[in-house]
Formats: C-alpha cells, sequence, structure tokens
C-alpha cells in the first residue's frame, strides 16, 4: 500500500456539504492501490469513546495516478468525527487519521479523528437547477443576423471579417430568428457585450447604462428578453468588468484631471498625467489602451459596477450572466456580486470565464459555473490532435472532475468553439467534406454526451467556419442552399435526444472499459434511477469490442438493450460476445 498517495484534508471538495442533512467525504489513494475503504464515523458529542458506525466508501474517479473514492452521509447531527480503514489487494490494512497511519485501530476521543463541526446553513450551496436543463446558444450580434438599419453596417454581409467590420447585426435580427433557435431546439442564449461601445465586439464599454445604438435600444433589448421568454428560451449576457472602454466616463475624468481625479482610484495608473499613446496605466491583457483595468478592490468601484449589474437584472428580467475575464477580478467583488443578484433573483446563473481549472470559484459563494475550456482542450487533444487515446482521455476528465463537487461537472458551460477561437470546421479544413463531416458530428456527439451544459457557438450548426479571431466572428448563412443541412440535421437530433433524456444532465461519469490500441472508450452516465452506456470508436478503423472484457452484468444489459443513438454503424454477435463498432462512431445504450 503506498501510503504517501493516500490523501484526505479540510477542503471543500473532501468534505462537502450537500444539504443540511447530507455531508459527502472523499479519500484520494494511488490508483489500483486498494481493494476497500471503510468510513467509521459518529457524533463528535457523544458519552462512547469511539463511533461505531461504518460504510463502505464507493470508487468515484480514477486518474492515471489515483482512485478517489466517495461517500455521503445522511446525518440527524452533522457535528461528526470519523476516520478511514483501507485494505490492500493482499489483505494489509492501516487506519488512518488527522495523526496519519496505524496499523493497530487508534480509540478515544483524543486519538486524532477527523473532524466535521456542523452544517450551517449558509454553507448549503445555492445551485439553480433550470441551467442544466439548457442548450445554449452563443450569439456575437453584430453577425447574428440583421434587420433593417442597414445604415449601420459598414461592411457587406458575407464578406471575411476583419477587426474594424462592422456588419450591422442587430436584436432585432435575433428577435426575427428567435423561431429559428425554437425549431433548432435552443433553450438559452448567451450574447457577447450588448452595450454601448465604439467596437463591434463590445468589449471596451463606454456607457454600461445605454444599449449599444447598432444593436438597438432598452425597448427592443425587453422585446428581446419577452419574445425569448414567450419561448421558453433564457437570456444570458455578458457583464465586462475588469476593465471599462478608454471612453467611459471615469476614464476619461482620470485622463482630464490626473490626480485631482475623484476616480483616481478606479484604476491602475503607472504615472501621471495618463497618456492613451504611452499607455501609461495597467489594461486588459498587454497595453491594449482602450481597455484600462478597473480597480475592483475599490469600494466605489464596486458599488458603481454592482447597481449595473442589479438595473439590468430587473430592468431585462434576466437570467444569467457571463463575466468577462472573471479570474482577473477581485473575489471580493464576486461575493458581493452574487449575494447581490441572488437576492434579486436567486436562481439566476452566474457563468465566470476561466480558461483553467476553476475550482477556486465554484464553492458555492462566486459563480455557479465556468466556461470548460478545460474539456475543450482534452476533447480536441483526442479528436483533433491525435495527441491522446481514448484511456487518456477519460483519466484527463476525471482529474479534472475530481477537483470539484460532485454536482458541478454537470453545471459547466462545455464548448468547442466562440468568439475567442477557431470554429470547429476550420481544424478539419483540409479533410473531404464528407470526412469533416464525420469529425464534427463525432466531436460535437461527445461533448453533448459527457457531464456538463452543451454551448453551441452560432453557425457551427450549418458549418460556419474561419480561423483565430476576427474571422471566427464571420456572418451567420442565412440561405438554406448554403447551410450544410445534414449537420443542421444532426444538431437537431442531437440536441432533441440529449433534451429528451435527464440522465444527460444529471448522470455522472464512470469509465467501464478503454483500450490504447483500438482507441476505444466505453463509458457510463448513471444516476440513482437509471444508466445510459456510451460506446466510442474514435479511430479511422471499425473494432470489435469483445464483451467478455467487461461484468457479466454490464455485458447482458448491452447485449439486450436496442441501441437509442449512434452516429454510424454498429453490430452485435451475441454468438461472440463481440460488439463491432465502426469508425468515428459514437453508440448509446
Amino acid at each position: 500500500m503506498i501510503l504517501s498517495a493516500i490523501t484526505h484534508s479540510y477542503n471543500p471538495v473532501q468534505q462537502s456539504v450537500v444539504d443540511e442533512n447530507t455531508l459527502e467525504l472523499r479519500i484520494e489513494t494511488a490508483r489500483d492501490d486498494i481493494s476497500r475503504v471503510v468510513l467509521l464515523y459518529g457524533p463528535r458529542y457523544s458519552e462512547s469513546e469511539d463511533p461505531s458506525n461504518s460504510k463502505k466508501l464507493k470508487l468515484l474517479y480514477q486518474t492515471a495516478e489515483k482512485d478517489i473514492y466517495s461517500i455521503r452521509l445522511n446525518l440527524n447531527d452533522t457535528r461528526v468525527r470519523y476516520m478511514f480503514y483501507l485494505e490492500d489487494f493482499i489483505g494489509n490494512g492501516y487506519w488512518y487519521n488527522e495523526k496519519g497511519f496505524s496499523i493497530k485501530r487508534p480509540r478515544g476521543h483524543h486519538s486524532g479523528y477527523f473532524q466535521f463541526s456542523i452544517i450551517n446553513e449558509s454553507d448549503i450551496p445555492a445551485w439553480p437547477e433550470w441551467p442544466k436543463q439548457q442548450v445554449v446558444y452563443q450569439i456575437f450580434p453584430d453577425r447574428f443576423n440583421r434587420s433593417g438599419k442597414e445604415n449601420m453596417a459598414k461592411s457587406k454581409w458575407g464578406t471575411l471579417p476583419e477587426s474594424n467590420s462592422i456588419y450591422g447585426g442587430n436584436l432585432q435580427g435575433i428577435i426575427d430568428k428567435l423561431d429559428y433557435l425554437e425549431n433548432l431546439g435552443i433553450t438559452s442564449i448567451y450574447l457577447t457585450p450588448i452595450f454601448k461601445s465604439p467596437s463591434n465586439h463590445k468589449y471596451n464599454i463606454d456607457d454600461y447604462y445605454q444599449i449599444d445604438p447598432n444593436f438597438g435600444n432598452l425597448k427592443v433589448a425587453k422585446k428581446l428578453v419577452a419574445e425569448a421568454h414567450k419561448r421558453n428560451i433564457k437570456i444570458i449576457l455578458d457583464a465586462v468588468f475588469n476593465h471599462s472602454g478608454s471612453g467611459f466616463f471615469a476614464f476619461q475624468d482620470l485622463l482630464q484631471n490626473g490626480r485631482n481625479s475623484k476616480y483616481l482610484n478606479w484604476y491602475y495608473p503607472e504615472s501621471l498625467p495618463l497618456s492613451l499613446n504611452e499607455i501609461n496605466y495597467k489594461t486588459f491583457a498587454n497595453n491594449v489602451k482602450q481597455m484600462p483595468r478597473l480597480n475592483m478592490n475599490n469600494q466605489e468601484t464596486q458599488d458603481y459596477f454592482l447597481e449595473v449589474a442589479k438595473y439590468w437584472t430587473q430592468e431585462l428580467n434576466l437570467d444569467g450572466w457571463r463575466l468577462d475575464v472573471a479570474d482577473e477580478v477581485s473575489s471580493d467583488f464576486w461575493y458581493k456580486f452574487r449575494k447581490t443578484l441572488k437576492e434579486i433573483k436567486p436562481d439566476i446563473f452566474i457563468i465566470g470565464e476561466v480558461w483553467y481549472r476553476a475550482n477556486k470559484w465554484l464553492e458555492g459563494d462566486q459563480f455557479d459555473s465556468v466556461m470548460n475550456y478545460d474539456l475543450q482542450k482534452d476533447i480536441f487533444s483526442l479528436i483533433i490532435d491525435q495527441a491522446i487515446t481514448a484511456d487518456v482521455f477519460s483519466k484527463r476528465i476525471q482529474n479534472n472532475f475530481k477537483n470539484y463537487k460532485t454536482e458541478i461537472p454537470n453545471q459547466l458551460l462545455n464548448l468547442l468553439d466562440t468568439h475567442d477561437t477557431p470554429r470547429i470546421s476550420w481544424y478539419f479544413k483540409n479533410l473531404k467534406q464528407s470526412e469533416k463531416e464525420k469529425k464534427i458530428k463525432l466531436i460535437s456527439t461527445l461533448q453533448f454526451l459527457l457531464p456538463g451544459i452543451p454551448m453551441v457557438y452560432y453557425g457551427t450548426e450549418i458549418g460556419l467556419t474561419g480561423g483565430d479571431d476576427p474571422d471566427c466572428r464571420r456572418t451567420m448563412i442565412w440561405n438554406p442552399q448554403n447551410q450544410n443541412t445534414d449537420l443542421l440535421m444532426h444538431y437537431k437530433k442531437l440536441i432533441k435526444y440529449y433534451k429528451d433524456q435527464l440522465i444527460f444532465q444529471n448522470g455522472k461519469y464512470k469509465e467501464i472499459y478503454s483500450d490504447a490500441v483500438k482507441n476505444i472508450l466505453v463509458f457510463a452516465l448513471e444516476t440513482n434511477e437509471n444508466k445510459k452506456i456510451i460506446i466510442a470508436n474514435f479511430s479511422e478503423q471499425k473494432q470489435i469490442l469483445n464483451l467478455d472484457n467487461l461484468q457479466i452484468k454490464l455485458r447482458k444489459f448491452i447485449l439486450n438493450s436496442k441501441p437509442e443513438f449512434n452516429l454510424n454503424s454498429y453490430d452485435i454477435d451475441p454468438k461472440t460476445d463481440e460488439f463491432i463498432i465502426f469508425p468515428n462512431n459514437i453508440v448509446v445504450i
């Protein structure tokens, strides 16, 4: 038994509050090193020297190096003490508590039990439930659809975008296409910024209280939300609080009045007077002069932007916010942001933009979700770069999941492409059209079947392509003759299947079998009531999965069940217990 690999600590993932009576405990061990883990537990305040309750932990995740075991305790008294008993495959056993490891069971109140003090009401995470039933559609308003006001356009619709192109897409244009989105199966729209800004992307906002005139006005924005809500479509807006535009009133005052400006502490001047030419102030990224970085540690700055968020949440009856550059903004502000908005609308959905593992923001006091670029990178490594095999992919995503509370993976926003990345079609541009379609169908199906909330970037469903920014922000194609209608039908079918199966919104990932040589992965999504088996062939050849490799109960389940969803051909030979699956295929049973 590798004792140095065994860990349990007082962090919010390994000691996780589920509800007012339920505590989840986790422990990590070396991979394939332990045959069983048992928890001994009981009340902290007890006349008995030692607790006598015991329960066996279940294997939750397996990474390349670790096994993660978990147990949920439903307790009348949540003031609990506990220790673990671990046994390896040759019968060696150790007790594990705060003091470390021992062969003989430690006894007595002060022998080193792990402790959990009590579940207070404020400890219980209040996650909104509705987002887990959503399919999100991201819209870059200038490029989605234009309704009237062609005079606002400076570029011809359909031409390739440049960094300063303005095509005249607007909010009324989105309203006009709500029926299209409803027919596609979309249930939430995430809009990149819509407030007044001189750019086409609107991430340098000059007036946080005005809808950009290119997009419309307050009346049209209210109409968009109302019309979307009639179709049971939620609206999520982009919040840009890491930086303002250089035309924002506070920055303009600082430019003009320097040290005498009452907004001096709203920004990060490096010297005075400020100069747009020298860029002697902190900005978004590096020296982006039109995006001066806001000091969100300053109370006055915080108060202003909390009022902005409150105003639009109430004025438009918003369903959610996506927080731009969320990881660079003060957590103190996000604590207040969450508390402020949850008091207005308890089920409002708060999504942070974080491009890496984001557990520190997902403990229940800041965000409800993040844009899951972590998963996107792993999917790309598997299917686009072909740098890893199916077994490595499975271990990587479980390594991601283990860093979050058990509910969190189902709440993350799973994406393939966005306004900041090349389009999925672009990565397969050198393939024949038929092969390109197979790859897009494969990668999108995997996106939908893994735990998380699927997000579709506008136009991906009809084959819109484009490289790095600004090319990934091409105008939407509305002429059916120029759309990839076969791909569109795939997305409609996939979205409908996803929405019809509750397990895809709540199921927990469990790897069943993986083969590095054949590049096959078999995994399950499980709830207490249901299970789906997903068999995926990521290789370019027909592969044979010998069902003898699986447990008897699971083998019978596959042999006796009719697949519900598949991309390509498959066959089952009950005589040889072989499941034959064609290339680039996913089968759901």
